[in-house]
């Protein structure tokens, strides 16, 4: 027997997939697209919200490398990940071909209301993970210049040296001071 959702609803979810291609691709209206080179991966210009270009998704990456020791960052590639794999559709495409390559898209559709996500929409929820990554990389470069600057170490002063648990101390506990 067919369950309730899917006989009212039509399903959507396979109308626009993302392709695969188009995360690396520029959009037509962009300053490096074309619209030769953007239809390739959508046919209108209404679908390129996962045209980030290829210099972006590498800064990504290498900041997602640099930043990696931060749970903030780690969540957020996981989540830009996930959702950047659900955007591509049921069955995954390159460059206009099917695949025929199952996409985790599919198990969404078998949820009540699942197949009428469109699933080329899902690729907007990358956009703010590639803000975050730029944010926190500009943050923690403005940090590391600031704590390499000469202005910087002349307010802390002369670098101060730590000694093991062995090694003399400027402190005394009170108790055995005289």
């Amino acid at each position: 027997m067919v369950p309730r959702f899917r006989q009212v609803f039509v399903a959507a979810a396979d109308n626009h997939p993302a392709d695969l291609g188009g995360y690396v691709a520029f959009a037509d209206r962009s300053l490096s697209g074309s619209a030769d080179g953007a239809a390739l991966y959508a046919p209108e210009a209404n679908e390129h919200n996962s045209f980030f270009g290829w210099p972006a998704i590498i800064l990504c990456v290498l900041l997602g490398w640099w930043l990696r020791e931060r749970v903030l960052v780690k969540t957020a590639l996981i989540t830009g990940t996930v959702v950047a794999q659900l955007s591509l559709g049921s069955t995954i495409t390159i460059g206009g071909w099917e695949t025929g390559i199952a996409g985790p898209f599919r198990l969404l559709t078998l949820l009540p209301l699942g197949n009428l996500v469109i699933p080329t929409r899902l690729a907007l929820l990358v956009v703010p993970v590639l803000g975050l990554l730029l944010a926190l990389g500009a943050d923690r470069a403005a940090v590391d210049r600031r704590r390499d600057s000469p202005l910087d170490h002349a307010r802390r002063g002369p670098p101060r040296r730590h000694r093991g648990a062995c090694g003399p101390s400027s402190r005394v506990p009170p108790s055995h001071q005289g």
